[in-house]
């Protein structure tokens, strides 16, 4: 297919943004297919009476208590003594919600494709070290998210998810403004050290909420609205690579982590109560990091997790 008028986009992304019968066909399978996931996932929700806006988060000291909420199980709810409290977004909200938090690291990665080789041009920099904004940002990204967790057992979730958005957005706009390749990949390691926050502790939110059925039913609807962050990554970035320049992809970068955070303050509740944390401890952490190492069934897990992930680059 040809690029005419596009000489920094390689043929395979000018095939996706190029409209054709191939890729429109695509686009459409990819659409009927969500579709339909999110009918099939919405008449689940249904026939099991999930009523998640019972579900009261306060901000403040409370004392845990169950009631029957259905008849698929009892359900937890923090009751507050004197304090307004904050309900539970709606299921198939909080599940965008926590979708679009996973977004972050594969637009993080993806978006800027298109531009590689309009950034060496300007930044003077060869191919090989181009592909080390991959490396600056994965490796801060593996190294952190062994820390999101803990901190959101010690501080709270909203705290860690929203600070963590926050230095993203930040550092996708340092990003926007990098005067050198240096500089850019600096940049690019503050993305990768906070992009992973939301999909870690969103996951801790997952199961503070639901236990059993409920909680793969909605994680299955958030990796289902997630999955299309990758197809549409290296799409966005290209049409906005064409018509602004490699600089404005990291500019809807810090656009989509500052929708992140207004989204999280405002929808995101308190899940993991006062009373239930721990303080944050080194020692404790290297020990159950050796203690989940030397489980055998979660290496089989995590290997399985792991290859599949790796089946997307």
């Amino acid at each position: 297919m040809a690029t005419v008028g596009r000489p920094e986009l390689s043929n395979a992304v000018a095939a996706l943004i190029t409209p054709s019968r191939k890729s429109g066909g695509h686009m459409a399978a990819t659409f009927l297919v969500v579709l339909g996931g999110l009918a099939y996932t919405w008449c689940a929700k249904k026939s099991a009476c999930m009523t998640v806006n019972a579900f009261i988060i306060p901000d403040h000291d409370v004392h845990p208590v169950w009631f029957p909420a259905c008849s698929t199980g009892l359900l937890p709810v923090w009751r507050p003594t004197d304090l307004v409290s904050r309900t539970v977004p709606h299921y198939l909200g909080l599940a965008v919600l926590l979708a679009g938090l996973s977004m972050v690291s594969p637009f993080s990665i993806d978006t800027f494709f298109p531009s590689f080789r309009a950034m060496e041009a300007d930044l003077g920099v060869s191919r090989w070290q181009m592909q080390q904004t991959l490396t600056a940002y994965m490796l801060p990204y593996a190294v952190t998210a062994l820390f999101h967790g803990p901190l959101s057992d010690a501080l709270g979730r909203r705290p860690v998810i929203i600070w963590g958005m926050g230095l993203y957005t930040l550092g996708s706009l340092a990003c926007v403004f990098a005067p050198n390749f240096a500089s850019l990949l600096a940049f690019r390691a503050l993305q990768g050290a906070t992009a992973g926050a939301g999909m870690v502790v969103g996951r801790a939110i997952v199961r503070d909420l639901y236990d059993g059925p409920q909680a793969q039913r909605l994680m299955s609807l958030v990796t289902l609205i997630f999955g299309v962050a990758p197809a549409l990554a290296p799409v966005i970035g290209g049409w906005i690579h064409v018509a602004l320049g490699w600089r404005a992809v990291f500019a809807f970068l810090a656009l989509f982590g500052l929708v992140m955070v207004i989204a999280a303050h405002i929808r995101l509740p308190e899940t993991h109560p006062p009373e239930q944390r721990v303080p944050f401890s080194l020692q404790s952490l290297a020990a159950g990091a050796f203690r989940v190492i030397c489980d055998r069934q979660f290496l089989l897990l995590a290997l399985a997790a792991s290859f599949n992930f790796l089946g997307v680059f």
